[in-house]
C-alpha cells in the first residue's frame, strides 16, 4: 500500500509537473507572442512616423517648390517690365536724337540763310558805296567844272 501511495504520489507530482511545464510552456509562448507583437507594433510605430516623417518633408518641399515657382514668376514679371521700360527709354531716346538732328539740321540751314544774308547784305553795301562814291566823285567833278 506504500508502494501504491508513493506511486500515486509521484504519479501526483509528475502530473503537477507536466501541468506546469506545460503551463509555463504555455506562458513562453504567450510571452514570445506578446514580444512578438509589441516588436511588430514597435515597427508599424516607427513606420508610422517615418511615414509621417516622409509626408512633412515632402509637403516642405512641395511649399519649397511653389514658393520658389512663385518667386521665379516674380522675377520673370520684373524682368519684363524692366525690358519693356528699357525699350521705352530706347524708343524716347532715339526720339530725341532725331529731333536733335532735326534742330541741328534746321540750324544748320538758318546758319546758310544768315551766311547768305550776310553775303547779300555786303554786296549791297558795296553796291550802295560804290554808288555812293561814284555820286560823290561825280559831285566833285561837276564842282570843279563850275570852279574853272
Amino acid at each position: 500500500a506504500d508502494a501504491s501511495a508513493a506511486a500515486a504520489t509521484a504519479h501526483a507530482r509528475a502530473s503537477r509537473c507536466e501541468q506546469e511545464l506545460s503551463l509555463a510552456t504555455e506562458r513562453e509562448r504567450e510571452a514570445i507572442a506578446k514580444e512578438r507583437q509589441e516588436r511588430q507594433l514597435s515597427a508599424q510605430h516607427r513606420a508610422a512616423a517615418h511615414a509621417r516623417a516622409m509626408a512633412d518633408a515632402n509637403d516642405r518641399a512641395e511649399r519649397e517648390r511653389v514658393d520658389a515657382a512663385g518667386n521665379v514668376a516674380q522675377l520673370t514679371q520684373s524682368i519684363e517690365a524692366l525690358r519693356a521700360r528699357l525699350e521705352g527709354i530706347q524708343a524716347q531716346r532715339e526720339v530725341a536724337e532725331a529731333a536733335v538732328e532735326q534742330e541741328h539740321a534746321a540750324y544748320q540751314r538758318a546758319l546758310a540763310a544768315v551766311k547768305l544774308g550776310h553775303e547779300a547784305e555786303r554786296r549791297r553795301l558795296g553796291a550802295d558805296a560804290d554808288a555812293e562814291r561814284e555820286r560823290a566823285e561825280a559831285q566833285f567833278a561837276e564842282c570843279l567844272a563850275q570852279r574853272q
